[in-house]
């Protein structure tokens, strides 16, 4: 009988935590940034600035870092089939558009509208990019930074991310300052982080949507001019770029402007999201992205991310296309 009643109190429990996720009394926009590989003269332009620049090295220009594998098609089938409250979706991207996309329902947003003058342009860093977010005119204050290869596999909730007073909830892997090497995309943020606001770096972000206000952003921008200056004339990423997807939630942490959720915690993941399990990701090519696909399609996470890499093959690259097919066939309001 006691069993049954926490069984009956539990699934109460998760009903009502799924019920205050579902409600919102403000606008939350979602931004992609896509680029298409395949475009002659995006290739010419990045093939001369990446032979130029002697400061480059092979990770940062590595082709899988902007190939298009058409996931961007799939993952706004997810926006639509999964977060129907969406407001705006914006896709920033070097002077190119999807062939395929319907521009009445998105907005497509170029990099000279985002970048101020003083940064440098063509900019290929995702980096650089993603600092300059929040400048897209008539953003929402609220919204999700998405990469093309991120889908959705499960109804997401507005609650999940923002708090009902537009508090972001930032989804993050509790990771210890000793475990961060040197070779760590992270460890210049993680030096700004220690030695410029004197706090410890406490945990990393990993591939599923970041969430943003834009007046945090606005305070970041004032405070730490240097460093985002720094990022912005990189062309190319580079082990001294400021990591926004970072910093953003160091930064609203110690300044008690968000609130931060451990995915990676059992008990914290049940309470927030109940049976539903939050990310799946892998890097295509990995020897256990086959594994995590299944793992993908079977369990439907909230959110998922498998990544192109230099050890991809054209093979696996079309099963997870078709894995895609067979998940999200519908087509959405964004395609013509």
């Amino acid at each position: 009988m006691s069993i049954r009643f926490s069984y009956i109190t539990i699934k109460k429990h998760i009903k009502q935590k799924i019920d205050n996720m579902k409600t919102k009394s403000f606008k939350i926009d979602a931004v992609y940034l896509w680029v298409d590989d395949n475009d002659p003269e995006w290739r010419e332009k990045k093939n001369y600035y990446s032979q130029t620049s002697s400061k480059n090295n092979s990770a940062a220009v590595h082709e899988c870092r902007f190939r298009d594998n058409d996931e961007l098609r799939y993952s706004l089938r997810s926006i639509e089939k999964y977060t129907p409250w969406i407001n705006n979706v914006f896709i920033i991207a070097d002077n190119q558009k999807p062939s395929w996309i319907n521009e009445k329902e998105i907005q497509i947003i170029d990099h000279k509208e985002i970048f101020p003058d003083w940064a440098t342009l063509p900019n290929f860093n995702s980096n650089a990019i993603e600092l300059c977010s929040h400048r897209i005119k008539n953003l929402s204050e609220h919204y999700m930074l998405f990469n093309d290869d991120f889908i959705l596999g499960n109804a997401v909730y507005p609650g999940y991310f923002f708090n009902k007073n537009g508090t972001p909830r930032s989804w993050v892997i509790e990771k210890k300052p000793s475990k961060i090497k040197k070779s760590s995309h992270d460890y210049y943020t993680k030096q700004v982080i220690e030695e410029k606001m004197s706090s410890p770096f406490l945990f990393k972000a990993r591939h599923y949507p970041k969430v943003f206000k834009k007046t945090i952003m606005l305070n970041i921008w004032e405070e730490f001019k240097d460093e985002i200056r720094l990022t912005l004339n990189h062309r190319f990423r580079s082990s001294n770029d400021l990591r926004i997807i970072t910093f953003f939630p160091h930064f609203a942490y110690y300044n008690n402007l968000n609130e931060v959720l451990p995915i990676n915690k059992i008990v914290p993941t049940f309470r927030r999201f109940g049976l539903k399990i939050p990310h799946i990701g892998a890097s295509v090519g990995d020897k256990n992205f086959r594994r995590k696909l299944f793992a993908a399609k079977y369990f439907k996470p909230l959110t998922m991310c498998f990544n192109d890499a230099p050890k991809a093959s054209d093979y696996e690259r079309t099963l997870l296309i078709d894995t895609y097919k067979k998940m999200l066939p519908d087509k959405s309001r964004f395609e013509r």
